[in-house]
């Protein structure tokens, strides 16, 4: 039995997303297959689900704004009310053709559009789905491991790539091109230094609502996802082990 204790943080480590989740479960299912567009205009203003009480970063609510505008800079309640409008099932079903996994638990769930999944997702799978944006719609299988070759030179593995159009190259063409103005002015803005075409999407996961953190300012996960038709680079920043001790500041 392999007892080796490697862990592997792009590939193991599960952390919730925080908003580079939004464009995958809510925004691109909107436009898709709910006639949304970048100039579709959500009222960002208190809302009440249930017991749940979504909440923008700042406190701040900023009235009708664009879905560019929401989008671009990372406003939470607009995510939440078009995932409601949508369907919880719809914007899951979307994520997962972009082979973002979900638990039982994040069913029925509206936090899961601001990512508050149960187990959460790795860097290697949020690669993997934004390299479908990328490529134009195009979801493909990846692996570390192209082929395997016996002491002869005799290749006795060759990983098979599956490509899927997953959504329309027109819809990809859209949210990339919002996602653009995540860095020209929005969330991402710092990465506009590079001179790089690029587009981004950052998101960060709050530390837990407990006695622990009571009066603390920081946060648990942070994460960015910038690219451009050739690389997809994610980066997450974190703890494995997120204490009083141990966490990112703001």
């Amino acid at each position: 039995k392999d007892k080796r204790k490697v862990l592997n943080r792009a590939i193991h480590a599960r952390r919730q997303p925080g908003s580079t989740i939004k464009p995958l479960i809510s925004y691109i299912p909107a436009i898709e297959n709910f006639n949304y567009t970048p100039v579709t205009f959500i009222d960002d203003a208190p809302v009440r689900f249930g017991n749940y009480v979504p909440s923008n970063f700042d406190g701040k609510f900023r009235g009708p704004i664009t879905l560019r505008s929401a989008v671009s800079n990372s406003i939470n309640i607009p995510a939440v009310k078009v995932l409601s409008d949508i369907g919880i099932q719809n914007g899951i079903t979307s994520a997962e053709r972009f082979g973002i996994p979900f638990s039982k638990e994040d069913y029925n769930n509206l936090s899961i559009s601001l990512g508050g999944f149960y187990k959460g997702v790795t860097p290697m799978e949020m690669a993997r789905a934004y390299m479908a944006l990328a490529n134009k719609g195009i979801y493909k299988e990846v692996s570390i491991i192209r082929r395997i070759e016996n002491s002869n030179g005799i290749p006795i593995y060759e990983f098979n790539q599956t490509a899927q159009q997953i959504i329309t190259e027109e819809t990809a063409f859209i949210m990339n091109n919002i996602l653009q103005s995540t860095v020209k002015s929005g969330t991402a803005r710092k990465l506009s230094s590079l001179a790089l075409p690029l587009a981004a999407k950052t998101g960060t996961a709050q530390l837990p609502d407990t006695k622990e953190f009571k009066g603390i300012n920081g946060i648990k996960d942070s994460w960015v996802v910038a690219y451009n038709p050739d690389y997809v680079v994610t980066v997450w920043m974190g703890f494995d082990i997120t204490d009083k001790k141990h966490f990112l500041p703001t």
